[in-house]
C-alpha cells in the first residue's frame, strides 16, 4: 500500500463521541464516508426484530468532490427477503472524529473492499490522536437489494419475544 499517498489527517464515524481511539479502526480520507459509519445498524430496523443481514451504502461509490462534505443523507441496501417490499427510514445522529495518522501510516492496513481511497485499518495498540469531533446527523432509508442477495447471500430476520 501507498502509505504516504495517504492524508495526514482522516475521519472516524461513530455513533458515540470517542476519547481513546486504538486497537483495529476503520479509517476513510472522506468525511462523507465517515458520516455513513454514525448510523447505528440497531437503528435500521424496529426493535422487534432480530437481524443477520449485509449492508451496503449507494454514496459509498459517489465520486470523490461529493465526499468532501458530511452527508445529509445515505441510502442502505440489504439482503433480507422477508423485508423486499419494505422501506425503513429514520435518522441517526453521532460524532465524525478527526484523526491525525502522521506517524502510524506504516501500521495501516487495506480491508477486504482493497480501496485506500475508501477505508484503511488501523491495528495499534497506540491510541491515535482525535484532533476534534464534530456532532452530526444524517437521514436515511434501508431497503431491499437483489444485488446484496447476489453477492452475499440471504439475510436473516426474526421476530423477538
Amino acid at each position: 500500500m501507498i502509505h504516504h499517498a495517504l492524508p495526514d489527517i482522516m475521519y472516524f464515524g461513530s455513533p458515540q463521541l470517542i476519547s481513546v481511539l486504538n486497537g483495529r479502526v476503520f479509517l476513510t480520507s472522506h468525511i462523507g464516508i465517515a458520516s455513513l459509519f454514525i448510523i447505528d445498524k440497531q437503528d435500521l430496523f424496529p426493535r422487534r426484530y432480530s437481524v443477520d443481514c449485509n449492508m451496503s451504502y449507494r454514496q459509498w461509490s459517489c465520486p470523490n468532490n461529493l465526499l468532501s462534505e458530511p452527508l445529509k443523507t445515505a441510502n442502505l441496501l440489504h439482503n433480507i427477503v422477508t423485508f423486499e417490499n419494505t422501506i425503513f427510514e429514520g435518522q441517526s445522529s453521532g460524532y465524525i472524529h478527526f484523526v491525525d495518522i502522521s506517524n502510524v501510516k506504516g501500521r495501516l492496513s487495506l480491508f477486504v473492499t482493497n480501496d485506500p481511497d475508501r477505508e484503511v485499518i488501523y491495528n495499534g495498540g497506540e491510541p491515535l490522536t482525535i484532533i476534534k469531533a464534530i456532532r452530526h446527523t444524517i437521514q436515511w432509508d434501508v431497503r431491499f437489494s437483489p444485488e446484496e442477495v447476489r453477492k452475499y447471500g440471504v439475510g436473516t430476520v426474526e421476530k423477538r419475544d
